[in-house]
């Protein structure tokens, strides 16, 4: 029986080391673990903060553009306030605005329509037809009594070209037989 106990315990101590071993082993791993996470941590932790400044960045970006269109915004609000003209001054405006609107109304009432004008127009151009025909049988006419004067007057110059002819035939012919009837 001894040597059973002593199997037995035998048996007890390399269960007891593979287990102290098992558990160094585990220890260990965990530690490694530990280190690993540590150091995933830190690097975890530095790329939250460097990705927190960058967010901080950006939102102090965000909020100096929007201060800066704010800012713009009310410049365009007082340049409105002080451009703008005050109300009674407008509405003075309107008013006198609407009653010279009133007279033109009132003015175009007696105004010649388009269709009149038209119209008139239309006779005017008609009246120059008519009249544009009448100068042109006028000065057809004053052209054939031209051509007839200049014509009258080679037929008159002609006529005493012929007279003369006859009267220097005549007198030549008076003058050779008063020359004959002397000799």
């Amino acid at each position: 029986m001894a040597e059973i106990i002593q199997l037995f315990r035998q048996q007890i101590d390399r269960q007891w080391a593979d287990e102290r071993r098992a558990v160094d082993i585990a220890l260990r791993a965990h530690d490694e673990a530990l280190r690993v996470a540590a150091l995933t941590s830190e690097k975890a932790i530095t790329a939250a903060l460097a990705a927190q400044k960058e967010a901080v960045g950006i939102a102090q970006a965000f909020a100096d553009q929007r201060a800066a269109s704010m800012n713009e915004w009310r410049k365009s609000l007082d340049d409105v306030l002080t451009k703008a003209m005050p109300r009674q001054e407008a509405e003075a405006a309107i008013q006198r605005a609407t009653e010279r609107i009133q007279e033109l109304v009132l003015n175009q009432q007696h105004m010649v329509s388009r269709q009149e004008l038209d119209m008139a127009r239309t006779r005017d151009a008609e009246r120059i037809t008519e009249q544009s025909a009448r100068i042109t049988e006028l000065t057809t006419r004053l052209t054939k009594v031209e051509s007839l004067a200049a014509g009258a007057d080679k037929n008159r110059a002609a006529i005493f070209a012929a007279l003369g002819i006859a009267t220097s035939l005549i007198v030549a012919v008076i003058v050779v037989l008063n020359f004959i009837t002397r000799a």
